[in-house]
């Protein structure tokens, strides 16, 4: 099941204003949050080969299925809403077919939630959302555990955690030879 909801109406399990400080280089509130970097190797391509967005996919549905408890995902844009689609161009076919099928503008600003079976499915387009639209970086939330998945314009999957243990323990469990995993300033793990 995937709902469109308004950002007000989301309660999330972790202090937003604090995970926003510990990406602002100015500020020392490291002290909440660790965060790491699962980066592709870099093979001195200048475009985004298969391969590099099959593995961020891989990984992205494995710490799914290891974190997930049942309860939905919130994917929305970072830091602030934005429309979903800036144009009509003819990419992530699968999400913007999901938002015709539910008779929503590429207008929409807000959040979607997912179960896990249907963040699964719409993995690849998520992944590449950002990097293909050259625009917002997305997080997708844990609706019972302080964690976060954000996904870049650089195609790269960042994990973010107030919990150490359990953040060591998806870096752990998820170590794929073609990634590179890197820390966080302030992050000491």
């Amino acid at each position: 099941m995937i709902v469109f909801n308004d950002n007000k109406h989301i309660n999330l399990p972790y202090n937003k204003e604090h995970y926003f400080d510990f990406l602002d280089d100015d500020l020392d509130d490291s002290h909440f949050w660790s965060a790491v970097s699962f980066q592709t190797t870099n093979n001195n391509e200048s475009t985004v080969s298969l391969k590099h967005v099959s593995v961020l996919e891989t990984l992205f549905k494995q710490i799914i299925l290891q974190l997930d408890s049942g309860s939905p995902w919130i994917v929305n844009h970072f830091y602030k809403d934005f429309d979903w689609f800036p144009n009509n161009d003819e990419n992530l076919n699968s999400l913007r077919t999901l938002f015709k099928e539910n008779k929503i503008q590429n207008t929409y600003r807000g959040a979607l939630s997912f179960m896990a079976d249907d963040l699964i499915k719409f993995a690849n387009n998520l992944i590449l959302y950002p990097y293909i639209l050259s625009y917002r970086d997305l997080d997708i939330s844990h609706t019972e555990l302080p964690f976060i998945i954000k996904i870049t314009n650089h195609l790269t999957i960042d994990l973010f955690c107030t919990d150490k243990l359990v953040l060591r323990k998806v870096i752990n469990d998820n170590s794929l030879i073609n990634l590179t995993v890197k820390e966080y300033r302030g992050s000491a793990l």
